[in-house]
């Protein structure tokens, strides 16, 4: 497609056109384009400038926008389904409550990206920057995050079931409730497949420690030239209010449970 065609397009769409599906255009510019439900379905349009484009309620299904330009762009309920943006610059991107299913947004940058509601169901996020997004209520079943960098809090509010982590661990929980912080902080600096536990399951007082830990006390207890510093020791785990973690593997390739204790 020439610029040419591209003029014809937007002149087209001024008209009321609103249908452009399957074009092939690369590095297009459309900054700053208004262009409202819009439909680009199955297009190919590598290296395309969408930068601060105002596109709420666009179906982008299927389309190749490989390595381009969507940061501050308004993608309000958009349909990007399967959509190829690999490498693609969507940072402080507007993404709320659009269809994501089935995205590549490998290697792709979301920093401060906005996706509340939004569903990542088998999206593709490897390697992708998404330090500071917005997930709450986003649903990231059988999502791929492997490599990617986001922190715990994001993750906190978001769905995730057969979900993989940066780590490469498999997470899952409950649908009907969100992972705690401690779950997450836990599965995420674990090396290994594991199945993180619900909320209401796995966490102990602030108090309470490990049955290794508590032995350690009694004995130092028992001993009265290590009472004082038994004492001391006590007050300074009181005050700093650790949570003892339990955490559950179960491996069934071994036919076994794994349970481990981790302080936070």
């Amino acid at each position: 497609m020439t610029n040419n065609t591209l003029h014809n397009l937007l002149n087209a769409f001024a008209q009321g056109q609103t249908a452009f599906d399957n074009v092939l255009i690369k590095n297009a510019n459309l900054q700053a384009q208004l262009l409202p439900f819009v439909s680009l379905r199955k297009a190919c349009m590598p290296g395309a400038n969408f930068r601060h484009a105002v596109l709420p309620g666009a179906n982008f299904e299927g389309a190749i926008f490989r390595g381009s330009n969507f940061e501050h762009a308004n993608l309000l309920a958009a349909n990007l389904a399967w959509a190829n943006l690999a490498q693609s610059d969507l940072g402080h991107t507007l993404l709320a409550s659009a269809n994501l299913v089935g995205i590549n947004l490998a290697n792709a940058n979301l920093v401060g990206a906005s996706m509340p509601g939004a569903d990542l169901t088998s999206a593709n996020l490897r390697n992708a920057n998404l330090t500071g997004v917005n997930l709450k209520g986003a649903n990231l079943s059988k999502a791929n995050l492997f490599g990617a960098r986001i922190d715990a809090k994001a993750l906190s509010e978001a769905i995730l079931e057969f979900t993989v982590m940066p780590n490469g661990e498999c997470v899952t929980h409950p649908r009907e409730q969100h992972p705690t912080m401690p779950n997450l902080a836990n599965v995420m600096t674990y090396t290994r497949l594991a199945v993180a536990l619900e909320p209401h399951r796995g966490i102990q007082p602030a108090s309470s420690a490990p049955a290794s830990s508590q032995a350690n006390t009694q004995a130092t207890a028992a001993n009265p030239r290590q009472e004082s510093v038994s004492s001391a020791s006590s007050e300074a785990q009181q005050a700093s209010k650790h949570i003892w973690f339990q955490f559950t593997e179960n491996r069934a390739d071994l036919d076994l449970t794994v349970t481990t204790a981790q302080k936070l």
